[in-house]
């Protein structure tokens, strides 16, 4: 009998984001229309390596962490080319706005 196997995404910016038992991809258009493509290997969870961490409800809690912290990745990644493909260089006496200055809320 074949194993079953589950795979899920979610929507990151300006993309998705796919994820299989071992491996997970997020692809997403640049600024400039382009689509770029990052593979990687899912380590493995330590769930599944630690017995007593099997249990029901803690198995659950973990899941739900592991998931987060990838798509937390996932999301991380397609700002970064979307803000790759938006920021321009300012000349030397260009202020950014709140650049130096301390905040007031300090």
């Amino acid at each position: 009998m074949s194993e079953f196997l589950q795979y899920g995404g979610q929507a990151v910016i300006e993309g998705v984001m796919m994820r299989s038992p071992r491996f997970f991809a997020v692809a997403c258009r640049k600024p400039d229309n382009t689509i770029v493509v990052r593979a990687e290997p899912v380590e493995n969870s330590f769930i599944g390596r630690l017995k007593w961490l099997n249990r029901p409800f803690l198995r659950g809690s973990l899941a739900l962490l592991d998931a987060m912290a990838l798509g937390t990745r996932a999301l991380s990644y397609s700002a970064q080319v979307q803000a790759d493909g938006l920021a321009r260089p300012t000349s030397a006496g260009e202020a950014l706005p709140g650049g130096t200055a301390p905040s007031p809320a300090l």
